[in-house]
């Protein structure tokens, strides 16, 4: 979706079950995804989640909820003024 399609909430939940199954809400663009990473446009920021054999099972433009399954080893938020000097919120896991 692009930014005039908005998510359809200013509101988001992350819920992570025994680390192997990923449903995030307020999700309004999926950037780009492979085995290892998923990087969303969410209503909070961006969002990337890192681990190993991830897939994207689910996704809803209509109601901006996303389903990840995979070995999740973290999860980070970000927005464009915080990537431009090079921060971010950590959130879970160990980036490095």
């Amino acid at each position: 979706m692009n930014e005039q399609n908005a998510a359809p909430s200013a509101s988001q939940d992350v819920t992570l079950r025994q680390r192997r199954e990923l449903e995030i809400t307020g999700v309004s663009d999926v950037i780009g995804f492979d085995e290892t990473s998923v990087a969303l446009r969410t209503a909070l920021g961006r969002l990337d989640v890192e681990g190993e054999g991830l897939s994207v099972v689910g996704l809803s433009s209509e109601t901006g909820r996303v389903r990840i399954v995979g070995s999740v080893s973290g999860l980070w938020y970000s927005d464009e003024r915080e990537k431009k000097e090079g921060r971010g919120l950590f959130f879970f896991g160990r980036k490095g």
